[in-house]
């Protein structure tokens, strides 16, 4: 009786484990299905991962990570770019925008939307000047005459109108309020 109380407690444990690949699995399978909010979730918990114990301490209720599980192809940048464009599609630019920038700081060229993404980004948060640093680098960089590059052209003129508007004297005297008619 004890010897099977002890088993099944033992299985319960074994099966109860979640494994740091799976995390990935389960956050891909999310992003893929446009569920950005469990994709992000799943994504931080692969990137906290077991580095964070000793290596002499062992916790069974925390992710644990299967040699040779771990994708080659996903790596902390590629979890970031991710992570970012979930954030983007849920519309949280405060959230996007850092980590649009490791990718960018990262030299990475597997994603060369990422300067366009971080500069609407930072227009989103209204850090204009910012935003069309962005945009110009992004035009540099990026060659293919796409509706990406035309859009970067359009928001590099757009945020030069909105500069020179935001520069104007007596703006404080205006104020935008909602109108209460639909």
């Amino acid at each position: 009786m004890l010897f099977r109380s002890l088993t099944t407690l033992g299985g319960m444990l074994t099966a109860s484990a979640q494994y740091v690949a799976d995390y990935l699995n389960g956050a891909n399978e999310f992003y893929r299905k446009g569920d950005y909010a469990s994709a992000v979730e799943y994504y931080q918990k692969y990137l906290s991962g077991p580095a964070g114990a000793p290596a002499e301490a062992y916790n069974p209720y925390s992710p644990q990570n299967k040699k040779g599980k771990r994708s080659k192809a996903f790596d902390a940048i590629e979890v970031k770019y991710r992570m970012a464009e979930c954030y983007r599609n849920l519309h949280y630019p405060t959230k996007a925008a850092p980590l649009y920038k490791e990718v960018i700081d990262s030299k990475n060229t597997n994603y060369p939307l990422a300067k366009y993404q971080y500069g609407q980004q930072l227009r989103a948060m209204a850090q204009y000047a910012q935003a069309g640093e962005q945009f110009k680098q992004f035009l540099s960089d990026y060659q293919v005459d796409d509706a990406y590059r035309k859009s970067a052209n359009r928001e590099v003129k757009n945020l030069a109108f909105v500069e020179s508007e935001m520069k104007k004297k007596g703006l404080q005297y205006y104020t935008l309020k909602k109108s209460r008619y639909r």
